[in-house]
This record gives C-alpha cells, structure tokens and sequence, in this order.
C-alpha cells in the first residue's frame, strides 16, 4: 500500500505544476511558464509576506492524538509576518539568507529571526544557522544559559552520524536542478499543447501598482476540478517517457535525502514500480485517479493562487488561499481499494478529520539588485550552540511548556460522584460546566428549567439544556451537539469550548485529567 500512496503524492506534486497551466492560449501559457523559469533562477531578492491561518479544526476519536485538540484555538486566527532576504548562486549551492519571523495570537506576539549560510560546492558541506530566540525561550532557557539570545548550530558540530554525507548532497543538489530545469522544459514541449477544453487558470486584467504594469494570472482550484485535471495531465503524459524520467529524477534526488529511513523504502519501491513494473505506468495511474474519486482533498475555498508578473518577466506577487481538508476515513477507503481488498467495509475504527485555510500575500522586490544581510557577532557570553543545547533539552522542554502555556488543569480522578466526572460518547465527550466555571473563576448560574448563564472576559453565554443554540450577549452560535441535563448538572460538548471561550480541550478518561488551553 506504501508504494501506491507515494505514487499518488509524487504524481500530484509533479503534474499539478502542468494542469496550472491548462485553459489559456498558448501566449498566456508560455508567459507564465516563463515567469515561472526566471522566478526560480533568481540570484538574489527580498520578499515580504503575510500569512493568515482560518477555520482550522481537528476532530478524533484516537486517544493520542486527542492532546492536539489543545492547541487549534492557538492556530485558528494566528497570523504570521515574514521577511526575507537571500543571496544565491545560480546553481543554488551557496546561499545566504536572513529571516524575520513575527508569529501573532490574540494574547501573544513572537518575533524571531534567522540568518544562514550554506556552501553546498565545500567539501564537506558548510552550513551555518543562527537565530535569535523569541522571548518566549529566552525567558524558559535554564540558568547555565540564561542571557544567551541566540542559538548557533554549525555543521559541523553535529554529532558524525547525524552529518551530511558531502558526496551524495552535491549529487542530489544536482539531481534537484537538473529536474526542476527539466521540468520546466517538458511543460514547455507538452503542457502547452493541452486543450482539455475546460479552465482552470485565467489571465485577469492587467494592473497598475507604482505605475508599473503588471501582467496577472489566476489559477483556481476546487475538489471536483482538481481531479479533474489531474486524471487528464496525468492520462497525457503517463506514457510519455520525458515525464517518467522526470519523476525518476525527484525520486533517486529524494532517496539521497531519506537514506537508510522507512521512506527510503518507499522511494525504491516507487522507481522499481517505474523501472520494472509488471503494469503499465498509466495502468497504474488510472487505478490512483478511481481509488482517490470519493476523497476529498480541499475545503470549500480551495486553491486560489494569483501570480502578478512584471514586465522583465519575475513574479513579483503571488496571493491567494490554500484551503486543505482531510478525513482520514477517506483516505483509507481509497487505499483499501488500490490494495484490492474488495471486501472492506469501509467502517474504521480509528479516525480523524483536518481542516485549515492559509491566507497569504508575498511581495517580491529587489531581484537580482544588492541586498545587504549582516549577521549578528556571537560570542560565548551572547550565544550557546548544538552541544550545549543537547544536555539541557529535555528540562528546557518541560519549563517551556510551563511557562510557554496557557494551560489549565482539572484533576477529576479523585471525584467521589460519577455524576460529575466528564462523559464519553462515542468520540465526543461532554464536560460538567460548574467545576470548569469555579476552576476558571467564572460567574456560573443555573436554573432549574435547564437554563444556564456564564459570565466570562468575551461576554455573557446563555444556553438551555436540549438546545444547540447559545448566546454570547446578543450573538447566536450552534453547538454541533445539543448541551445535556445529568442529575442537575450541566454538561456541554468539548466544541463549546472553542466555540464559545476560544479555549482548547483534551480529556484524558484513564487518568481522569482535563486540560484546557486557552487563548
């Protein structure tokens, strides 16, 4: 089953770059592609971006992953700022980059930057990495390292089993060149000759920003045409030996990477199913497409990408938003049939579903001018480096967590009353509102007909034992499942505390233990 779920990832991966171009005469095409061909061979830029992360959801019934549930209050609504500065050979072998990251919640605000070096044509390797810690660290590190804003890790510091091997990173920096250069060809030679008669890129009207004219271009995805377009890219170049030698390519430059892992495995698997296959490569494609019909693989926004091109040809904007989504139910089905087991059911015991939309804007400027990037003087007073880091981890982890978290904790495990323990169905749980309320310092009232109000920092919440429909003041929300009434005690499901206190939650019903993230 490995081999075909890399298959599946790699083909996409691959062939998405081609059905992008698909519904545009050949000029607008060849543009674009253009655009694409310069942007990656930049030798040096500055870009500014904005990230957004929206609706993002976790929902499981798998006891371990439960604690994730935690954190996606932190994650939905976090923005990011980042900027970046790079100066590049044109092979790409030697690199040097500055990064400013701002990571933005509700209540937290996290600024980091990190400068590196990499000199891939040295014999061995010569990477430097140093990053200025946010405050958050700096206020968790122990105190043999306390004062110490940035963190330095150098190649050569890393212990000999965990170090690049020189001579297969500089052939797979070759592998990876030659394929993108290839790929960019085959899309020259072939993908611009595809018509499937349907439009999944548009050229937009031009627009004037600074007074320069830019060229725009607009690819959009959703679910049914995602798949539509790749069944039909990949139907036109699966027997086309360019893009199997292509693919052959990422996979060998790949396996350099993952060598002696349990992905590696999957990568030989992957070229001996190209190489020696008993099927034909499109035989097996076409068995991926009908497997994956019934899986979804984008949430209701989709892929919507906008490419701004300026009249020397770079990409100079790109805008949009990725909106994924996964359910795991899903994905098993569709693996399930590539396996031949015409007899499942389709009934998992173990489940998960993942949402998230990502927002984003980059502007690109400066291409192929001088961009300054100075990295910071370390010294042993100011920095700490790999080793030191090593002996200190696993306490660091614990005092970040602590001091890094919003965490509250409820120990029900000494409860004598089973009437206020937490209540399990199947993969919801229900939580007894008056303990959180007391633990949390929150006005709580209840009436005897059901009714309940709780006043906290975002407002006053009303709701009714029945009903999915709370208030929040004079704002409705719906609970996915109805609050309950148990021997006079209130109990609302788990997604009312995201939905209504912007709290995450996981339960742990062996050891009776709730924690609460909040926001």
């Amino acid at each position: 089953m490995k081999r075909y779920k890399f298959m599946a990832i790699v083909l996409s991966l691959i062939l998405i770059a081609a059905t992008g171009l698909t519904g545009c005469n050949a000029t607008d095409k060849l543009e674009l592609v253009n655009a694409l061909e310069k942007s990656a061979k930049m030798t040096s830029w500055e870009s500014q971006s904005k990230i957004n992360l929206k609706n993002v959801n976790f929902d499981t019934n798998i006891e371990d992953l439960l604690v994730f549930q935690l954190f996606i209050p932190l994650l939905d609504n976090m923005s990011f700022e980042v900027n970046q500065k790079v100066n590049q050979n044109s092979q790409g072998t030697k690199s040097v980059m500055q990064t400013d990251t701002k990571a933005v919640t509700s209540d937290i605000t996290e600024q980091t930057t990190l400068w590196a070096s990499y000199d891939f044509e040295q014999q061995p390797p010569v990477i430097r990495q140093i990053m200025k810690l946010p405050d958050t660290l700096t206020a968790s590190l122990p105190e043999d390292l306390a004062g110490k804003e940035y963190f330095v890790m150098d190649q050569k510091d890393l212990p000999g089993e965990e170090q690049l091997n020189p001579q297969e990173y500089a052939e797979m920096v070759q592998s990876l060149n030659d394929f993108q250069s290839n790929l960019i060809e085959l899309l020259k030679e072939h993908a611009l000759h595809i018509d499937p008669n349907f439009v999944v890129i548009n050229q937009l009207e031009d627009k004037v920003v600074d007074g320069e004219r830019l060229s725009v271009y607009q690819l959009k995805l959703d679910n049914k045409s995602l798949k539509t377009i790749m069944k039909y890219v990949l139907s036109e170049l699966s027997e086309n030996e360019q893009a199997k030698d292509i693919i052959k390519e990422l996979i060998l430059a790949s396996s350099a990477i993952a060598e002696g892992t349990e992905a590696s495995q999957d990568l030989d698997m992957a070229l001996d199913t190209l190489t020696n296959g008993d099927k034909s490569l499109k035989d097996e494609l076409d068995r991926i497409m009908t497997a994956l019909e019934d899986v979804t693989m984008l949430g209701s926004r989709g892929i919507e990408i906008n490419f701004q091109i300026n009249k020397d040809g770079y990409i100079v904007n790109q805008n949009g938003v990725f909106d994924f989504y996964m359910d795991s139910q899903e994905v098993e089905d569709a693996f399930e049939k590539l396996a031949g087991e015409t007899e499942y059911d389709g009934k998992e015991t173990y489940k998960f579903t993942f949402g998230l939309a990502m927002e984003f804007n980059t502007d690109i400027n400066n291409i192929n001018q001088e961009v300054k990037i100075d990295f910071p003087v370390v010294t042993k007073e100011n920095s700490f480096d790999f080793n030191d880091f090593v002996g200190i981890a696993p306490s660091f982890s614990r005092k970040l967590v602590k001091q890094g978290s919003n965490a509250v904790r409820l120990d029900f495990s000494n409860t004598s009353s089973e009437k206020v323990l937490p209540v399990k169905l199947g993969n919801k749980t229900f939580i007894p509102l008056a303990p959180i309320s007391q633990t949390l310092g929150l006005k709580y009232e209840l009436q005897k007909n059901g009714e309940f109000a709780l006043n906290t920092d975002k407002g006053k919440i009303k709701g009714k034992a029945g009903s999915t429909e709370v208030m929040i003041d004079d704002k409705k929300q719906y609970l996915p499942l109805p609050v309950m009434k148990i021997e006079n005690q209130i109990f609302v499901p788990d997604q009312f505390f995201k939905q209504c206190l912007g709290a995450g939650m996981y339960y742990n019903e062996k050891t009776r233990e709730l924690m609460m993230q909040k926001r």
